[in-house]
């Protein structure tokens, strides 16, 4: 086949030839023209086909098993949850008289939600109390002797001032190398809060610095303690222990608000947490051990001065029984009507009510659903074989839109399912609601060294099914689509092991789609 260059040089040849023949007068205009317009066909033609060959041809991506099995990625689906969470249940059977809450309503630990019809509860609970001031009252007016009563109140009171050195001592531990650990401290004076964002350090490091001083003057007050000022002294006690246990909870809704960061891990936030709780249940003890040598001795303080008053003799014995008796009633009589009262165990918003007034539950009855919504994790399962691939701490993507890390992995296989849970925490910016559906794709490094490669994977998309064979494409050395047949293993997640036909460093085109044998191509890196 003549090149067009040759054939348009021909061309003119031939016509300037014979029309200067004809027309000698003419011909340097005629040749020149021939000859300008002929250089333009030949360009336009040339820049047309190489722009049209650059354009039209498809770009493939090259890589290898090698490259593929470095990393992974697969998908699996959950359901976003609240890290704190209480599904309330009826304790009783009967008519729902009272709902006090609504959906989206926020309600505090202790708050009463609804009430089961309850009348013949309370009428047994108002009969146990008056049974029980019977009781208190006979024992007191009974045969309890002065000299005995005196020194039952003086063995309490000094019952007291050990009480009252131990909690001080339990105190001031749990401030220096409990809460502590929270601030920067320097010569007892709180500078700064360790709990990064939050809008309550001011307060809670004005609050740590005034405790100190707190701590200074009851060390001095339990120095010069007595069975005459003990009372007095279990009463200051408490109220720097109260106001400490408000202190502790205001220092855990902040650790609670605090954000998972690169420089603070979820496990470091679990700790904390931790500690916050021990510190908590060693104030409670405190608060309990000084409430009840406080009530015991203002008992005591009460029946020495009846028994003052009537000049009896006698022991306690049998008026003691008849207390614990009254007693007993009491509480069981006060249990069985709490258990007609619907009460939030914890702090958080209404995201489902069941119940409503006038409807007639029987016990167990789903009720109401309290959530800390502020805090949502996502609750999804992977087999055995991606589970390997994940570590606590890895990055993941939810809906494609936003991040997570993983926060925890089940030690075994879960039998129901046949899989293992995996949790995910979600990043502030994550707009996902609770009870929602969630994608995740874990994106996973594998860890291991890939020098020798036991399976050949390679992505789903670089396989192309044709009606006899399975096959990939390469790129031979004229930048054409080579067709290489393999064997096909299982799938696992985005990828299948290829069990022959192909080496763990063979180049091959990643996405096969739409692509057939002998097709021009461009390879492009990324």
């Amino acid at each position: 086949m003549i090149p067009l260059y040759n054939k348009m040089h021909y061309f003119i040849s031939k016509t300037l030839v014979g029309f200067i023949a004809r027309k000698p007068w003419h011909s340097v205009i005629v040749f020149c023209s021939v000859l300008i317009g002929g250089y333009y066909v030949i360009s336009t033609t040339s820049i047309s086909s190489t722009v049209q060959s650059e354009t039209t041809l498809s770009e493939v991506l090259l890589i290898t098993a090698r490259d593929s099995q470095a990393q992974t990625s697969f998908n699996s689906v959950g359901t976003v949850q609240a890290l704190s969470e209480a599904g309330l249940k009826t304790e009783a059977s009967g008519q729902v008289t009272s709902v006090n809450t609504e959906i989206g309503k926020t309600v505090t630990a202790g708050s009463v939600l609804a009430t089961i019809e309850n009348r013949t509860e309370s009428a047994q609970l108002l009969q146990a109390q008056g049974a029980y001031e019977a009781a208190l009252a006979g024992a007191t007016s009974g045969t309890v002797s002065v000299d005995g009563a005196r020194n039952t109140l003086l063995s309490s009171q000094s019952s007291a001032i050990t009480t009252l050195q131990g909690a001080y001592i339990t105190i001031e531990s749990v401030l220096h190398n409990d809460i502590d650990d929270f601030f920067s401290i320097r010569d007892g004076v709180a500078y700064g809060l360790k709990i990064s964002g939050s809008g309550k350090a001011i307060q809670l490091i004005a609050d740590r610095t005034a405790f100190e001083i707190d701590l200074e003057e009851w060390y001095t007050q339990n120095s010069q303690a007595t069975t005459e000022n003990v009372y007095s002294q279990v009463v200051y006690a408490q109220t720097i222990v109260s106001d400490l246990a408000v202190f502790v909870e205001t220092l855990s809704n902040a650790e609670q608000e605090r954000s998972i960061s690169t420089d603070f891990k979820q496990e470091e936030k679990d700790a904390e947490i931790a500690t916050i709780q021990t510190v908590r249940i060693a104030i409670n003890g405190v608060a309990q051990g000084l409430e009840s040598s406080r009530t015991h001795m203002v008992g005591l303080q009460k029946a020495l001065a009846q028994a003052e008053l009537s000049g009896a003799n006698g022991t306690l014995s049998v008026a003691s029984a008849q207390v614990k008796i009254a007693l007993g009633s009491l509480r069981s009589a006060q249990a069985n009507y709490e258990k007609t009262l619907v009460r939030t165990p914890i702090s958080g918003v209404v995201n489902a009510l069941y119940i409503k007034t006038g409807d007639y539950v029987n016990q167990g009855t789903d009720a109401i659903l309290i959530s800390n919504n502020k805090g949502l994790q996502i609750e999804t399962a992977v087999n055995q074989n991606d589970r390997n691939l994940l570590f606590i701490g890895d990055s993941v993507a939810i809906n494609d839109i936003y991040t997570g890390t993983i926060t925890a992995i089940a030690g075994a296989v879960d039998p129901k399912s046949g899989k293992i849970a995996v949790k995910v925490s979600l990043n502030d910016d994550a707009q996902l609601e609770n009870g929602t559906v969630a994608k995740i794709t874990f994106k996973a490094t594998n860890s291991v060294n890939i020098t020798v490669i036991k399976e050949i994977k390679i992505p789903l998309e670089a396989i192309k099914l044709t009606a006899s064979k399975a096959i990939v494409f390469a790129v031979d050395a004229e930048s054409k689509l080579i067709s290489i047949p393999i064997e096909l293993g299982a799938v696992t997640g985005e990828s299948m092991i290829i069990k022959s036909g192909l080496s763990a460093d063979q180049k091959i085109v990643k996405d096969a789609r739409g692509h057939k044998v002998g097709e021009q191509v461009r390879v492009i890196t990324k």
